[in-house]
């Protein structure tokens, strides 16, 4: 576990956005050495794993976890626009409708008009969740869009490659 304030801090906004180097300068470290001081933090195992128990409790109060995501992708990528509409073919009230149906969809605009002779209309528009993009990141999430990698040369540890990155030297050669 973090033993600083300072580094109890670094967690604290490492968890708002992910991000070590924004992270270390909200926590008070200076901006010049924030990029390598952040890197250095995530490397430390005590302030990784309270990083990962603190995104468990997340995960935990919201119930927003790795099924959950996967579940929302599904419906957005199966997504029935048939669910929109009953029998006759009039679009159901929002409230009528499966919560799959309802994660399917980007936005909802509904116009009132007057078609005169006192009869009222209702014109919905209605734009569904990228289905294209939830697709993917469900591929992806599966290893069905792997990118193969040839690297030459001696392996190397990750503190190496951790210093070499942050150092800005270059690296191995890398080939698809």
């Amino acid at each position: 576990m973090p033993q600083t304030l300072k580094q109890q801090r670094f967690v604290e906004e490492y968890l708002v956005d992910l991000n070590a180097t924004q992270a270390a300068i909200r926590a008070g470290y200076s901006k010049r050495g924030a990029r390598t001081e952040g890197a250095r933090l995530l490397a430390n195992a005590g302030i990784g794993a309270a990083i990962q128990h603190r995104m468990q409790e997340r995960a935990e109060r919201t119930q927003v976890d790795t099924d959950y995501v996967v579940r929302r992708l599904a419906a957005i990528a199966g997504a029935d626009l048939r669910r929109l509409f009953d029998e006759s073919g009039r679009l159901r009230p929002v409230t009528d409708l499966d919560d799959d149906t309802v994660a399917s969809l980007a936005a909802i605009e509904v116009k009132t008009m007057d078609a005169g002779s006192g009869i009222t209309e209702h014109v919905a528009k209605f734009r569904l969740a990228d289905r294209v993009r939830a697709l993917e990141l469900l591929g992806k999430h599966l290893g069905l869009f792997v990118s193969r990698v040839h690297i030459e040369g001696p392996p190397e540890s990750a503190e190496d490659i951790a210093k070499r990155v942050l150092s800005g030297l270059p690296g191995r050669r890398v080939s698809d």
